[in-house]
């Protein structure tokens, strides 16, 4: 991912309510410490695609938050997601020196639970330009 690009999701992410430099990752967390909610994001796909006046591009960036799968703490992580969701496709990721973002979409929502730990992913399409 565009380094540029990244800092900018990172630096939007963190607006959300209950997210910090403490339970926000790219790419990975250690497995061993139980933050919650942690949230995780990392790409999924890069698929440049060329015009013939600008290079233009598609990403897949897949969005994860992760807390216990308790009464009190479910309600709260589907908030934080539901804040993601609005977050990246109102925030502006355009206007980055060399990127314009076109459009950022959710296409994917699931939920899922496993040995107590309680997942959301969702997965958001960003069409972006490399301009001069």
């Amino acid at each position: 991912m565009d380094e540029i690009l990244q800092e900018k999701i990172h630096t939007v992410l963190l607006t959300v309510a209950g997210l910090s430099t403490a339970n926000l990752f790219y790419l990975k967390a250690d497995i061993s410490e139980k933050v919650f909610p942690r949230v995780i994001y990392s790409l999924i796909s890069d698929v440049p695609d060329y015009d013939t006046s600008q290079e233009f591009g598609q990403m897949v960036l897949q969005i994860s938050a992760f807390g216990y799968f308790k009464n009190e703490y479910v309600g709260g992580l589907k908030a934080i997601a539901a804040e993601i969701k609005s977050k990246m496709i109102i925030s502006n990721l355009g206007g980055l020196t060399g990127i314009q973002m076109s459009r950022c979409k959710r296409t994917n929502y699931r939920e899922s639970e496993l040995e107590g730990i309680f997942q959301i992913d969702q997965d958001f399409r960003i069409n972006i330009s490399r301009v001069a």
